[in-house]
């Protein structure tokens, strides 16, 4: 199955985060400072800001319609900046499938359009069996216990995402934490992290595992 066969746009098909950086030299700054440094530097000399070893930068694009909006209070979500009706795909996604030895062994930091962003492995990653997910700019949308939108893989790694709910342009896009199995790759969502839940929906199931 492709995106053809779900019937996404190809403007709504989100590139795959790409590797762009490698890095083994000591580490000068610390890492938080350099990645908040980076949309500050030119480009020939962002290398200097990543010399610390094992650092993954990756790149991510966001598609239309969908924007990353960054606060003090909510951190970085997901936004829609045009409308979707129920049904409507937002995005198609690939997934970036990272071998749990580089998960343990490296750092990763995501380029989202321009916006640098040190990713946090127990929040940022979905872990399988074998391997974990990066999803890139998705790794960023929120959790609803009554979301606004739903995701069906149709590869092993690439996703659609489609509205369950009518979304307006400035609503937050929210996904459900506790559903994001593999069902082509027959992969559950291992569960490597807890939170209580603060979505205010009359079906809030409070503490949850994902």
């Amino acid at each position: 199955m492709s995106w053809k066969d779900v019937g996404v746009p190809r403007n709504l098909i989100a590139s795959p985060p790409n590797l762009t950086l490698h890095c083994d030299s000591p580490p000068g700054l610390p890492l938080q400072t350099k990645v908040d440094l980076l949309c500050m530097v030119e480009e020939e000399i962002k290398d200097k800001f990543l010399q610390e070893e094992n650092v993954v930068v990756y790149q991510s694009y966001l598609p239309q319609g969908i924007g990353l909006v960054t606060s003090s209070e909510d951190g970085s979500h997901l936004v829609a900046t045009r409308r979707f009706d129920i049904g409507q795909p937002l995005f198609i996604n690939s997934a970036q499938l990272i071998p749990m030895e580089d998960l343990t062994s490296k750092k990763f930091v995501l380029d989202v359009d321009g916006k640098y962003i040190l990713l946090d492995k127990e929040h940022h990653f979905i872990y399988r069996d074998e391997y974990a997910e990066m999803l890139g700019f998705d790794s960023f949308m929120d959790h609803s216990c009554s979301p606004s939108t739903e995701q069906e893989y149709i590869t092993k790694n690439e996703y659609v995402v489609r509205a369950k709910k009518v979304i307006l342009p400035g609503d937050k896009i929210t996904c459900d934490y506790g559903s994001l199995e593999n069902s082509v790759a027959k992969q559950k969502n291992l569960g490597t992290s807890s939170f209580v839940c603060k979505c205010g929906e009359s079906n809030c199931r409070g503490a949850l595992v994902c």
